[in-house]
């Protein structure tokens, strides 16, 4: 799908964040399990102790990439703040 997940669990951090890249062009060569480049990048970090939590995000942001309209969205997106409404009340 284009899509890459890598993630880190950290010591020291009490929260958890999400960094968005958008390659809008013809991508980016990655080690993916399908081959292609990928142009979307959803970096997850936070607390080394907290699998259950990271696990519900990773979840929640599976389900929300697999949606092909919203990739879509995503590669079209002219601003951070456009990214962010098309994630927000999921």
């Amino acid at each position: 799908m284009g899509v890459a997940i890598p993630h880190a669990k950290l010591q020291g951090y009490t929260g958890f964040f999400i960094a968005v890249g958008i390659q809008q062009g013809a991508g980016i060569e990655w080690n993916s399990l399908d081959s292609l480049p990928v142009r979307l990048i959803f970096m997850i970090g936070g607390p080394d102790d907290q699998q259950t939590e990271y696990l519900k995000i990773l979840s929640q942001l599976t389900r929300a990439v697999k949606e092909e309209e919203r990739r879509k969205k995503m590669l079209k997106a002219q601003s951070a703040n456009e990214v962010i409404a098309l994630f927000e009340g999921i």
